[in-house]
């Protein structure tokens, strides 16, 4: 199941959805102020190295974004609703759609200060507003730059539920 949790993401059908299992994939979507960014083969990267990505990415100065629409709210709504979404959408957009879904897992950066339990709570359910999160992914890690707070957002269909707290309690040892 661990190695399933990876690189796998729900792509929505209009009777029923599918899971799609990418094992060669190498690499990371963050999100950040509605832009999406691609960290290619983080598996070869080391904790400074990921760390500075990320920074390039909130300074601005990253240029490994790419552009599409911006359509992670879809992903929130009701499965037939985003499936016919997603067929509309597709053709015109198939690179992105492909560098998100097939991506290892998904990193949500936020400016959003959070002040208590209850507002991580929230922001690891919906992002604030559900435009940061891919929720078809079977991981979002979402972080806020700002008060260093960071929490999951995990797509259970792909794995029981328990796989991916284990995954989060070694990353919090870590």
């Amino acid at each position: 199941q661990y190695y399933r949790m990876f690189g796998t993401t729900r792509i929505p059908g209009i009777d029923c959805d599918t899971l799609k299992f990418h094992p060669q994939s190498t690499h990371i979507i963050v999100t950040y102020n509605n832009r999406y960014y691609k960290i290619d083969n983080v598996a070869f990267l080391n904790g400074k190295q990921i760390e500075k990505c990320l920074e390039e990415i909130v300074n601005g100065s990253s240029d490994n974004n790419f552009s599409g629409p911006g359509i992670s709210n879809y992903t929130s709504f009701g499965r037939t609703e985003w499936a016919k979404k997603r067929l509309e959408l597709y053709d015109e957009n198939s690179d992105f759609f492909n560098q998100v879904e097939s991506a290892i897992f998904h990193v949500a950066l936020t400016d959003y200060k959070v002040t208590n339990q209850d507002e991580l709570l929230r922001l690891g359910q919906d992002g604030l507003d559900s435009t940061s999160i891919w929720f078809d992914k079977s991981l979002t890690i979402i972080a806020s730059v700002t008060s260093g707070h960071m929490i999951a957002n995990m797509e259970h269909s792909v794995v029981e539920g328990d796989v991916h707290g284990r995954i989060i309690a070694a990353c919090c040892e870590f």
